[in-house]
């Protein structure tokens, strides 16, 4: 009876405290999502082109695809058994296919329209929060691909999808920024940490438009995360050789231009590393000649973008913007 006493009170107080720091990822959520509307209100009220429209949307279905995944790691908790070995498995603790993401995004979206679908006869079965959780973790990348694509147009086309925003705006939504990843990770005892949605977006890149993975080609995952490096780092170098020298595509004022790289710059880092940690494939079940032939080719062509991205960016902040 001794030992029962100290192991209740251990446990009642490791109890209590997740449930405070439920209980605090929850405010700190609240507080994100008051100020992405405060940043949403401002873009709703200075949209003036279509680009700005679809990048609007984008960051609605960014707003809704966090707010489910708040409503399901409040409601589920989180699983006991994540591995912290990597943002990519901690995260897919949250699918029930780890192998294959096209899979489990395919998957996870049937069980939420079969809970949603209901007969006249038959009650209305009930989404769970796990259920939340893995439609929105096993489709980020689709949000994530929409949103590159935006980057490299914006870049191309010199369109710019909202102004400069007024110091408020600015501010706003940098505490969204700082509070939503600090709030899912005590909502789910840092199980989700920050940067986890980044960098699992941006390893399932159109991975929920595939089929199921096939040994005639090379793993959907490798292949985007490889492919986001090369087109960002592409659009940046473009960008940064034109408005210096060629002129070819449509100038831009200085700001625009810079903040676009940035962000382009940004998102190929992630994409960059998430390649590292992704398992490469093996080369010798797709007709490669020999891996050393594979690496030195890979090497050389993230290598070759990254320097050309890198004069562009040298570029563009030694141009002047757009009269």
């Amino acid at each position: 009876m001794t030992l029962i006493a100290p192991l209740d009170a251990a446990s009642d107080l490791k109890l209590t405290g997740r449930r405070v720091a439920r209980s605090g990822g929850a405010a700190l959520c609240a507080v994100a999502f008051v100020a992405w509307l405060v940043w949403l209100a401002w873009r709703l009220a200075t949209m003036h082109t279509v680009v700005g429209a679809a990048v609007l949307a984008l960051e609605l279905v960014a707003a809704a695809a966090a707010c489910a995944l708040v409503v399901g790691l409040w409601r589920a908790g989180s699983p006991a058994d994540a591995a912290p070995r990597g943002s990519s498995r901690r995260m897919r603790t949250w699918l029930d296919e780890p192998d294959d993401e096209r899979s489990s995004a395919r998957q996870a979206c049937a069980d939420v329209a079969n809970a949603v679908r209901r007969t006249s006869d038959a009650p209305r079965p009930e989404i769970s929060g796990t259920d939340m959780v893995r439609t929105v973790v096993a489709t980020e990348g689709l949000r994530r691909a929409a949103f590159v694509a935006a980057v490299v147009i914006v870049l191309l086309t010199g369109r710019v999808p909202f102004d400069l925003p007024p110091v408020w705006a600015t501010v706003a939504l940098g505490v969204s920024v700082i509070a939503l990843p600090l709030g899912l990770g005590m909502l789910s005892q840092w199980h989700v940490r920050p940067g986890d949605r980044f960098f699992w977006s941006l390893a399932t890149i159109g991975a929920g438009l595939g089929r199921s993975s096939s040994a005639s080609v090379v793993p959907a995952r490798w292949t985007a995360a490889m492919a986001t490096v090369v087109v960002l780092n592409l659009a940046v170098a473009l960008r940064g050789v034109s408005d210096r020298w060629t002129h070819g595509l449509d100038a831009m004022s200085r700001d625009a231009r810079l903040a676009a790289m940035f962000v382009a710059l940004v998102v190929a880092a992630g994409a960059l590393n998430t390649l590292r940690t992704l398992p490469h494939p093996d080369v010798g079940l797709f007709g490669a000649t020999g891996r050393l032939d594979e690496v030195t080719t890979r090497r050389w062509a993230l290598g070759a973008t990254g320097a050309v991205a890198v004069l562009g960016l040298v570029l563009g902040v030694s141009t002047p913007g757009a009269p």
